[in-house]
């Protein structure tokens, strides 16, 4: 469609609204994401547009490096708010009317797309985000009626983007054909996310107030039970006693901040939600990642990119992007002993966690660019409506 109008001598940018639970301030990986890719999109001459959920103390309108974001209403409990940000954002749709809509996880923004679909012709591509038992399919099949909704995104969904080989399988399983999925994975602005040389590593710890520590540990994410942030609660203590110069350093909010905001540990670091985690990243040797589920996630590709030795769970994307003993290390689930044990594997050797950060940076430099991904949903979306054109 847009190659014939560029032929037609027709100059009519592409209107694509991204419709997700949450974006920026609200700190998480979809958010990490969507704050990267949508400026990248508008630099592709896409007219880019984000529907959310209104937070307290945010605008119902503004614009955020120079995309701009609708913050819509969402009052009251789950099933009331849905509602009303459904329809909130169908009377947007219907005022803007957008050549496709980008919906991020099978919740209210899926509803969303649907209806989009069904009461103005407008094709939608859906991405889940997250897989495993707590994954987005079985989420959504958990649900009320989740088996006929499911069918129902199944049907009108003009194209699943699916951002691991896990989720992709599990959506082949359902009987979404080949066809109707595209592997686009995700990516990290290789201009923001980068290490630092050791001396001004050091400099920035002595801005922030950690130069006293010799080893820092992060842990960057939602604090909910399937992150497992428990978990390092449980081997600190531990590692600490081995450790006494080390820190970690927890980032975050969730269900479980009271328990790491309370939990009295020596070296224990709880830092709350910080919109902007470059300076923990670049400041840290390690990542941890013990999460019980994920998909592919930010937090993963952006400590990559700033060189950090990664330690993670075999879940989701993440043992496509490191490779064990590499550009990272890989452990089971659930297994605080396995943890440990790899936390002081890479804690005693600096020469390993050199390597394999330099290793990492090095994966996500070759292969998770998020120029690449807007270069190549660019070309989905030019694919979609020109499939819509030719019906």
């Amino acid at each position: 469609m847009l190659k014939q109008l560029a032929a037609e001598g027709i100059n009519k940018p592409m209107r694509v609204v991204m419709v997700s639970h949450g974006f920026l301030p609200r700190v998480g990986g979809i958010e990490s994401l969507l704050g990267a890719l949508t400026p990248e999109l508008q630099r592709r001459s896409l007219d880019v547009i984000v529907f959310t959920r209104r937070l307290p103390g945010t605008e119902a309108f503004e614009y955020v490096d120079g995309v701009p974001v609708y913050r819509l209403p969402a009052p009251g409990p789950k099933p009331v708010a849905s509602l009303i940000f459904a329809l909130a954002a169908l009377w947007k749709i219907g005022k803007l009317s957008p050549d496709l809509i980008h919906a991020h996880e099978f919740i209210s923004p899926a509803t969303v797309a649907v209806l989009s679909r069904l009461l103005f012709k407008i094709p939608f591509l859906l991405t889940p985000h997250l897989s495993g038992r707590i994954g987005d399919v079985q989420k959504m099949k958990g649900k009320f009626l989740g088996e006929f909704r499911f069918r129902v995104l199944c049907k009108y969904a003009a194209m699943f983007h699916v951002i691991s080989a896990e989720i992709d399988e599990e959506l082949a399983e359902t009987g979404i054909p080949a066809g109707k999925r595209i592997l686009v994975k995700n990516g990290v602005n290789l201009i923001s996310f980068f290490p630092l040389d050791n001396e001004a590593k050091h400099h920035l710890r002595r801005q922030m107030g950690l130069d006293k520590y010799d080893q820092i540990l992060l842990f960057s994410g939602r604090l909910v039970p399937m992150k497992r942030p428990d978990l390092l609660l449980e081997i600190w203590p531990e590692i600490h006693s081995r450790y006494p110069d080390a820190a970690l350093v927890v980032i975050g909010e969730g269900p479980l901040e009271r328990q790491v905001a309370s939990a009295d540990l020596r070296g224990l670091l709880y830092k709350g939600s910080q919109r902007n985690v470059l300076p923990f990243l670049q400041t840290a040797d390690i990542l941890l990642i013990p999460s019980d589920s994920e998909g592919l996630p930010m937090t993963l590709l952006e400590g990559m990119a700033c060189g950090l030795a990664v330690i993670a769970t075999k879940v989701g994307g993440i043992p496509e992007v490191i490779s064990d003993g590499v550009s990272g290390r890989l452990i089971p689930v659930n297994d605080p002993d396995a943890l440990r044990d790899v936390v002081f594997e890479v804690l005693q050797d600096e020469t390993i966690r050199e390597t394999m950060g330099k290793n990492a940076r090095d994966v996500i430099r070759n292969g998770y660019s998020i120029k690449k991904v807007a270069d190549q949903l660019c070309e989905v979306y030019e694919d979609m409506l020109d499939s819509r054109c030719s019906e």
